[in-house]
């Protein structure tokens, strides 16, 4: 019966840490929304280091607005105490979506832009939940594919693309990209079954001990 009220403890205690991190990591996302967005109109119009185009400041404004409005339901959500087990999934996804379309209107699948698709995973670790590490990895590595996949169809051309050598990205970056992402989530991973193990070694440890 102690065991069992020492488990169910141990349980709460790891859905408490998740919804907690749920909040720290949308904290973080909205300062660093304000802040990439800030810089960015800075570069444009302040320092003028950068072209400015209505078109593509109108596609990024509108990336940062939608990403903006999920941002602040998702705070009113957690303020109610309030976190559905899928909701979770959704963020992430809706996470890695939207670094992908700022990828692709950015026109950049060889930028440092590329090393924003680490962030879902780093931050689905703070969620203490292995099946969202291993979404988080694989919805990164199938959106690396998809803009490569944009970039060499829709951008360039199949045949240009193809056709000619110094239009094409190396094979060997875009299996670095994979490796980085893949062993980005191989981490998250360890260090979510770290945290679950010294949680429940802690659980299993008689009372008085220590």
């Amino acid at each position: 019966m102690n065991n069992s009220l020492k488990s169910d403890s141990m349980e709460t205690l790891l859905a408490w840490e998740s919804w907690a991190g749920e909040v720290r990591i949308n904290l973080i996302r909205m300062l660093a929304i304000a802040i990439f967005y800030s810089h960015h109109l800075i570069r444009v119009y302040l320092l003028k280091d950068t072209p400015s185009d209505i078109a593509f400041e109108v596609r990024v404004t509108v990336l940062v607005l939608s990403y903006g409005v999920v941002v602040a339901a998702l705070y009113y959500v957690l303020r109610l105490g309030f976190l559905h087990p899928w909701i979770k999934y959704l963020v992430t996804l809706w996470d890695v979506l939207m670094i992908a379309a700022f990828v692709v209107v950015m026109d950049t699948p060889q930028s440092v832009f590329l090393m924003l698709f680490l962030l879902p995973i780093a931050a689905s670790a703070l969620r203490l939940s292995l099946p969202l590490v291993y979404f988080s990895t694989i919805s990164g590595a199938i959106a690396y594919l998809a803009i490569l996949a944009h970039h060499a169809w829709l951008v360039v051309g199949s045949e240009a693309y193809y056709g000619d050598a110094t239009n094409r990205i190396p094979r060997s970056e875009q299996v670095v990209v994979l490796l980085v992402l893949l062993t980005a989530g191989l981490l998250a991973g360890q260090a979510v079954r770290q945290v679950k193990r010294i949680v429940h070694s802690l659980g299993s440890v008689p009372s008085g001990a220590a």
